[in-house]
């Protein structure tokens, strides 16, 4: 399972068009006031954070022993 964070067009794209996502890929994206992340590959849902922390705090209790969380903190880091 990979993370990837998108602007918010980008991410707008990828809801309206599943096919161009990458396989096994959670995708996150900034909002103006919050952070929405995407799971179409495992779930088929969309989740709507507060923050970033918010959204990574999900991921890792979501995902246990999985390497989005450490993806997550590389984009946070940028």
């Amino acid at each position: 399972m990979n993370y990837k964070e998108v602007s918010p067009d980008e991410f707008d794209e990828l809801y309206k068009h599943p096919e161009a996502q990458e396989p096994n890929t959670v995708y996150g994206a900034q909002f103006d006031s919050y952070f929405e992340v995407m799971d179409h590959s495992i779930e088929h849902a969309n989740f709507i954070f507060k923050s970033r922390h918010d959204a990574r705090r999900h991921v890792t209790n979501k995902y246990p022993g999985n390497e989005l969380t450490e993806q997550m903190d590389l984009f946070q880091l940028t």
